[in-house]
């Protein structure tokens, strides 16, 4: 008798715990979908930028990217990119840049919703006047993000970081 009821008392005195743990904060969850809708309306508009906080080359260890400037810029009409690079090149003309650098109208360009809501994954392909750059961006609801870049003269390498809404100047 003894043990059903101390086994009764525990049940009551965690079960408080259990429901304020289970419920999800309403304040957490509004700022999960105004997160959810700001990448929304970024991404369908085409006009966002995308700065790496981390490269990871392929076969290399991640390297920090926050003091170093970096970004991809979307636009409706073409793709800007100014990226360092990390890893093997093939085959760079003389006195070549070092970093993935371009300025272009995309080949490609494409923007499709993840399954189940998780954000969305943006394609796009590039070429400067040296290189072919193929672009795939997987980007959460939240913003933050992971960009791959293939490239025909070089490894491949991924970066993560977030989008942000291009500045006033650079949008038009």
């Amino acid at each position: 008798m003894k043990g059903k009821v101390f086994s009764l008392l525990m049940i009551l005195a965690l079960l408080p715990g259990v429901l304020v743990y289970g419920a999800e904060n309403p304040l957490k969850q509004d700022k999960k979908q105004k997160q959810k809708e700001q990448t929304e309306k970024l991404v369908n508009s085409k006009k966002f930028q995308f700065v790496a906080r981390q490269a990871m080359p392929m076969g290399g260890q991640t390297m920090d990217l926050t003091t170093n400037p970096n970004f991809v810029k979307f636009h409706p009409d073409r793709i800007e990119a100014n990226m360092p690079f990390f890893g093997r090149a093939y085959n760079i003309p003389y006195g070549g840049s070092g970093g993935i650098k371009f300025d272009n109208k995309p080949g490609t360009y494409t923007i499709t919703p993840e399954k189940k809501d998780k954000g969305y994954l943006i394609r796009a392909t590039v070429k400067n006047t040296t290189d072919s750059y193929s672009m795939t961006l997987s980007v959460g609801n939240s913003g933050y993000g992971t960009l791959t870049i293939n490239s025909n003269n070089r490894n491949s390498i991924s970066y993560y970081g977030q989008i942000s809404a291009l500045g006033n100047k650079e949008s038009e």
